[in-house]
């Protein structure tokens, strides 16, 4: 997280950043064209938010395979928004990097 440490616990902010993956993770969807071509892999999103959890901007960090980084950005949207910031991270918004995992089973 990009300068967000102040009064918040390592602990805390763990916490709320494993609640946004686990919102993310369950609208993200594998896309066809992906699964037809096997494609796997690990798309880093940086997720910049504000302090009641509303989605200010989404960027695929990592943009390959394309169809992953793009399913990736739907599921931050459909999950949007967020919960509030925790206590002691108070800044007005805050940039986090969240992975979004595509495994095929």
């Amino acid at each position: 997280p990009s300068g967000v440490r102040q009064g918040i616990s390592q602990e805390t902010l763990s916490r709320y950043l494993t609640t946004v993956f686990k919102m993310i993770d369950k609208k993200k969807k594998y896309p066809s064209r992906a699964l037809r071509r096997r494609e796997e892999g690990k798309i880093t999103l940086r997720l910049t938010l504000a302090r009641d959890g509303s989605l200010i901007d989404v960027v695929a960090q990592t943009e390959k395979p394309k169809a992953l980084a793009e399913a990736s950005i739907k599921a931050v949207r459909a999950a949007a928004p967020f919960s509030a910031f925790p206590k002691g991270l108070d800044k007005d918004k805050a940039s986090f990097e969240i992975p979004v995992i595509y495994r095929l089973q």
